[in-house]
């Protein structure tokens, strides 16, 4: 149950925020929530969670809006089929979520290293 609710406040997240704000918000959100609980928060539970929010985003906008049509016109810039667009779209945000859990972990560990002596060759 703790898994469950821990994916959905992610996915909630990540759909609020980038309803709000441009796509640039989840990486943001991604590091914070692996910062403040990275036992909760993984990056592969970060990336699944925004995967699903953006498809939840391209669903329920294919409901209201003509997305065949717009990811078919953004399939002939990359010689692609709509539906490879469609399927790409949630795998970017699952990229960018993971790989800034990634980075926010490499960045904490890197942060709690002892310093060296200033004297002491790297």
């Amino acid at each position: 149950m703790r898994t469950a609710t821990t994916y959905l406040i992610a996915t909630l997240a990540f759909a609020g925020g980038t309803w709000i704000a441009p796509w640039m918000v989840v990486p943001v959100l991604a590091a914070l929530l692996h910062l403040a609980a990275p036992a909760r928060f993984t990056p592969g539970r970060l990336a699944g969670a925004a995967a699903l929010a953006w498809a939840g985003i391209l669903g329920w906008t294919a409901m209201v809006a003509p997305v065949r049509t717009l990811a078919g016109a953004l399939g002939g810039v990359f010689h692609a089929p709509w539906w490879a667009v469609v399927l790409v779209t949630p795998a970017v945000a699952a990229l960018l979520a993971w790989s800034a859990a990634v980075i926010a972990e490499l960045a904490r560990a890197r942060s709690r290293r002892p310093a060296r002596d200033a004297g002491t060759a790297a």
